[in-house]
């Protein structure tokens, strides 16, 4: 699959950068052949092979960013626009603002707030449910 990947490349790359489970012989071969340089650590059970420490130390830089990229990605587009997901965000709403009653009622010391202060919890919950 990943030499597949490498043929869709619009240019061919300088480096391309791998984990250890994309090393073999063979995809080195591919990587050389397209005219770019492997960075790829050998596994433990291989013979050593070149792979510059600076340019492999800061590939999980790339992957983090990507990690967030997509974490974020499902945030913008809004998956969660189905109709289970969207008539569950009411009982969100109730257990955060449960949620907030209890650590205010436990930061004030009391065991149930008054009734303008459990408004404004509310409140509170359902700006941040929306």
């Amino acid at each position: 699959m990943a030499s597949g990947l490498l043929g869709c490349l619009p240019d061919v790359p300088t480096w391309v950068v791998g984990d250890r489970g994309f090393a073999s012989d063979a995809f080195r071969e591919r990587i050389w052949a397209m005219g770019a340089r492997p960075a790829i650590p050998p596994r433990r059970t291989d013979a050593e092979v070149a792979c510059p420490d600076w340019i492999y130390a800061n590939h999980r830089l790339v992957e983090n960013l990507w990690t967030r990229l997509k974490e974020w990605r499902a945030i913008a587009i809004h998956y969660e626009k189905t109709a289970s997901m969207d008539a569950s965000s009411p009982s969100w709403s109730g257990s955060a603002s449960t949620t907030l009653w209890h650590l205010d009622a436990a930061e004030q010391g009391a065991s149930t707030p008054s009734g303008e202060r459990a408004l404004k919890l509310v409140g509170r919950s359902m700006h941040m449910a929306n």
